[in-house]
């Protein structure tokens, strides 16, 4: 958690105004730092929005168990890096710091994701 927060600090001098992460645990680290420095923060795997009130607009819902069943079990499949696209691979939470009309914006996306309308694309994916 102390590296995750000094990492983010840094992260803030260098003018980071948003920060996200993908560390699990250290999550709380870097929420502190973005609730101290009046930045804002985007949680992941869970509403995180009890470990920073004034700095988490929202965080990404994630179910990695289900991602892994789903590809284990032949239901996605390998290499084809579809299966965020599944109706349990990611979902998004919002509070109160995120205005409205954003919130409506980013479900529509969310919404053409799940159906299969917008298909996520990964890094070197053709």
């Amino acid at each position: 958690m102390t590296l995750a927060r000094e990492a983010a600090l840094a992260l803030i001098a260098d003018g980071a105004d948003v920060l996200y992460h993908h560390v699990d645990a250290a999550d709380a680290g870097i929420i502190a730092a973005a609730e101290d420095e009046n930045v804002y923060a985007i949680g992941l795997y869970r509403d995180s929005s009890d470990l920073g009130p004034d700095a988490v607009i929202g965080s990404a819902i994630g179910f990695p168990g289900d991602m892994i069943y789903r590809l284990a079990c032949g239901m996605v499949p390998m290499g084809e890096k579809q299966w965020l696209n599944v109706h349990t691979g990611v979902d998004i939470h919002m509070t109160d710091l995120t205005p409205p009309d954003v919130q409506a914006r980013l479900r529509e996306v969310v919404e053409k994701i799940k159906s299969g309308e917008l298909e996520i694309k990964m890094f070197g994916q053709e």
